[in-house]
């Protein structure tokens, strides 16, 4: 009896139960490319695999973005470019982001080593069609996972000169100047700054600062201690004196980032003028 009761109570209960719902699919986030840097905005594409779409090769976006669990603003309704790939959509966010209002906590969770990335919300196409996006993905600094040109930090640190003194003399001295721009709302600690400074081909003098910070929406101009590097350099620097005490430099080196689990090299390379003086 119990062996004929058993199926007879199985099939009884498919019938009656509602059928489970199969676990949605959940999109991809494969890539994001920084196409354009400003002091006020960055413009990215942000490359997706999702498993359904609306209708249409051009469609919108609205919904929430997120870095590290913060949510960045993102300008609304984000244009999409879809197109099928195997059985899901290859979709690419044509992302608009305000550098101002990005919250303090993408900082302070930030890690040099992963940016967990997410987008929720609703693509609109062709004819009121309509999908929801649920996307992630982790994405790894120093690969293609991260595309960003290193000149688009230009926009951010800019040479402000430099000054060697005491040529000839027992001892050289001299400065650099940097001015930095932050765009954001809250105050930027930078672990250090480590440099160069070179000249015709030669390195004329190096240096470094630790622990400093950067005042939010403006430039903040940063001065950086020079120590003449050795008898090539002093030789460039004599010849510049006889020239009209001025020569045409770049400064080279990197800015540290403090971010919440490590941090992050900011390269530098800027070029400037280095006045000589006796």
């Amino acid at each position: 009896m119990k062996k004929l009761l058993a199926p007879f109570l199985a099939t009884l209960l498919l019938l009656v139960l509602p059928a489970a719902e199969a676990t949605p699919r959940k999109g991809t986030v494969r890539a994001v490319e920084v196409t354009t840097l400003t002091r006020e905005k960055a413009f990215l594409f942000v490359r997706t695999t999702l498993p359904q779409a609306a209708r249409g090769a051009r469609q919108t976006f609205r919904g929430e973005a997120t870095a590290w669990g913060v949510p960045v603003p993102v300008k609304l309704p984000v244009s999409v470019a879809v197109q099928p790939s195997g059985d899901g959509w290859d979709a690419v966010f044509l992302v608009e982001l305000d550098l101002a209002p990005v919250p303090k906590g993408v900082v302070e969770m930030g890690s040099p080593v992963s940016v967990p990335v997410t987008l929720k919300g609703t693509l609109s196409g062709e004819a009121g069609t309509a999908a929801t996006v649920d996307a992630a993905g982790a994405l790894r600094p120093g690969t293609a996972d991260l595309v960003a040109r290193r000149e688009l930090a230009d926009a951010f640190v800019r040479f402000a000169g430099a000054r060697l003194s005491g040529i000839g003399l027992a001892e050289t001295k001299g400065e650099a100047r940097i001015a930095v721009y932050n765009p954001f709302r809250f105050d930027v600690a930078l672990r250090g700054v480590k440099y160069e400074l070179w000249s015709e081909g030669n390195a004329v003098a190096r240096g470094s600062r630790q622990g400093l910070l950067v005042r939010p929406g403006r430039e903040n101009e940063i001065v950086l201690p020079l120590t003449v590097s050795n008898a090539a350099a002093l030789s460039t620097a004599a010849k510049a004196l006889v020239s009209g005490g001025t020569l045409s430099g770049q400064l080279r080196g990197e800015l540290v980032l403090k971010l919440g689990t490590g941090d992050v090299k900011i390269p530098l390379a800027a070029a400037g003028a280095v006045e000589v003086l006796r």
